[in-house]
């Protein structure tokens, strides 16, 4: 889950950008706060019958009001959607109290002369629906796979325990072949590891620490997602 906030780099860094978004996480936390986001959300489910109905097909058997108490409970990511991603925000935005704080450049270019009428939109799509299907550039009328740029891995008792992510064998395909070294980006910071196994792939050298350090967020069925940065060589790890 992400909470959004829109801000622009020539916004006061710490009188208006950081104060925002520290309000933000007191909010999170506050457990009246919870509660009249999920009143409010149920309220509005149950005013549309069709979105009543597509959502319990999708969580059944829990219960709609469970199911939103559950899911707001979790921290969830905050994500600032900005047009220039500075060192002094990441700097301010590393000492707040919240682990979980995406930056997201969103950058729009127009075609000179012409204006917004013919403009491109550049930015890291805060979900991503998985592998795509496009043209085949030998061929552009053959549609062909393109390759997952996110994988979304649902922990389990035994990664918990053992410190480590068993991914299975249908998302083997996404990391390098077994026992090739790749870069994890973990927290900010690079770490090197490899995968072992042959009919799962199992990735644990280097990850004790992060799971210690967010022991207190990992929970059996909880998500956690890797991305592509650099295909089969550098990944990043986020809680889901």
């Amino acid at each position: 889950m992400h909470i959004v906030e829109m801000e622009l780099s020539s916004h006061p860094l710490h009188e208006h950008i950081v104060s925002q978004v520290s309000k933000f996480i007191t909010g999170i936390y506050n457990p009246n706060i919870q509660r009249t986001i999920v009143n409010a959300i149920d309220a509005e489910i149950a005013r549309d019958d069709f979105l009543k109905l597509k959502l319990r097909k999708a969580i059944e058997p829990t219960e709609t009001y469970r199911f939103l108490s559950d899911l707001i409970s979790r921290p969830p990511v905050l994500s600032i959607i900005i047009e220039k991603n500075t060192e002094g925000l990441r700097e301010a935005i590393s000492t707040l109290a919240h682990s979980q704080i995406k930056i997201v450049e969103f950058q729009t270019f127009n075609r000179e002369g012409a204006g917004l009428l013919v403009h491109i939109h550049m930015f890291e799509p805060l979900y991503r629906a998985g592998i795509t299907e496009v043209f085949s550039k030998s061929n552009g009328s053959k549609v062909v796979p393109s390759i997952a740029v996110e994988l979304e891995h649902t922990l389990t008792k035994r990664d918990l325990e053992a410190d480590r992510f068993r991914i299975p064998k249908k998302d083997r395909q996404f990391f390098p072949t077994d026992g090739k070294e790749f870069e994890l980006i973990v927290d900010d910071n690079t770490t090197k590891i490899t995968g072992r196994g042959r009919q799962a792939l199992y990735l644990r050298k280097n990850l004790k620490p992060w799971f210690r350090k967010h022991s207190g967020e990992l929970t059996v069925g909880g998500k956690v997602i890797f991305r592509v940065v650099d295909p089969m060589k550098k990944y990043s790890l986020e809680l889901g």
